[in-house]
């Protein structure tokens, strides 16, 4: 009787040695931003669209820094389940402010829809660009289309961490980078970075461009 009860004591024993807790998988995933920037003389109005990729593990919550000023107004999943979308918000920490989008739904990728606004008070103003960066992405790029619409001119006060795509008649060098619209630019980054704007009517004069850390 004594054996019978000595075995079952071994058994309970190996029960609770061979149940292990799983470790939890970390999360990866990239982001790719096509960024449209509308500059006009009273407004400017963005329009980013994010397409994230799955790398590793499930996430709930994708974050990316916001860069400059400005207010955003809407987030909205591409596609036809909007309902993947449980919540979104801004938040700010010590070092800088981040978009949080929560899904209720796991996928390998997903595309989201950003809109963001920022007032021209007064012309000419300066203005940091309200625009995306990494975040927790260990992915990035992006590509922002900066439009000036007819009646208004910008120019590029500082651009950090950001490059220009030139056009095939600039390979000389740079004259302007925007100028009186319409006009627009190309600006790749896989930082986010900064972006200083001028902005005033249609004849009023630019400020000289300074560049800090981009390349030509």
């Amino acid at each position: 009787m004594l054996g019978a009860t000595t075995i079952g004591q071994a058994e309970e024993a190996s029960v609770k040695i061979d149940v292990k807790q799983k470790e939890p998988v970390p999360v990866y995933y990239s982001a790719m931003v096509e960024h449209e920037v509308s500059v006009v003389s009273e407004q400017i109005s963005h329009i980013a669209e994010i397409a994230v990729k799955m790398i590793q593990g499930e996430a709930e919550t994708f974050s990316f820094q916001i860069n400059g000023g400005g207010e955003l107004t809407q987030v909205e999943l591409i596609g036809e389940n909007e309902n993947i979308i449980e919540s979104w918000s801004t938040r700010q920490s010590a070092e800088a402010a981040f978009l949080d989008i929560t899904v209720n739904a796991q996928q390998d990728g997903y595309r989201f829809r950003v809109f963001a606004e920022q007032d021209l008070v007064k012309l000419p103003q300066e203005t940091w660009l309200w625009n995306l960066g990494p975040g927790e992405a260990v992915g990035f790029k992006a590509e922002l289309d900066v439009k000036v619409r007819e009646g208004t001119q910008a120019e590029f006060e500082k651009l950090i961490g950001l490059t220009p795509e030139r056009k095939e008649e600039e390979r000389g060098g740079w004259s302007r980078l925007l100028g009186a619209g319409p006009v627009s630019r190309t600006l790749v980054t896989t930082t986010g970075g900064s972006i200083s704007l001028v902005v005033g009517k249609d004849g009023v004069p630019a400020r000289k461009v300074e560049l800090v850390g981009a390349s030509l």
